[in-house]
């Protein structure tokens, strides 16, 4: 599932960070991993997944090289015996 509002709200707290300057979020709420894919200028593309617990932690950089950020929740089942 993909979470536009809390694409939009990374994307406008990493713009009150200063140049240079780190920017920690953590996530409350249910405990599945989610990925986060950041797309630059010049067509790279960058893809995290953050475990339950784990922080985002971005340093911001110049304008105009970061496009977009996309946030996928992923469904979790929890550990399971595998034959």
């Amino acid at each position: 599932m993909r979470d536009k509002d809390l694409s939009a709200s990374i994307t406008d707290s990493l713009q009150k960070v200063e140049v240079g300057q780190k920017l920690i979020m953590n996530f409350s709420g249910l405990p599945v991993p989610i990925t986060i894919k950041y797309s630059f200028a010049g067509g790279w593309v960058v893809s995290q997944t953050l475990i339950p617990g784990m922080p985002l932690e971005l340093v911001r950089g110049e304008d105009g090289h970061l496009e977009c950020i996309d946030v996928t929740f992923h469904p979790a089942e929890g550990i399971r015996l595998t034959d």
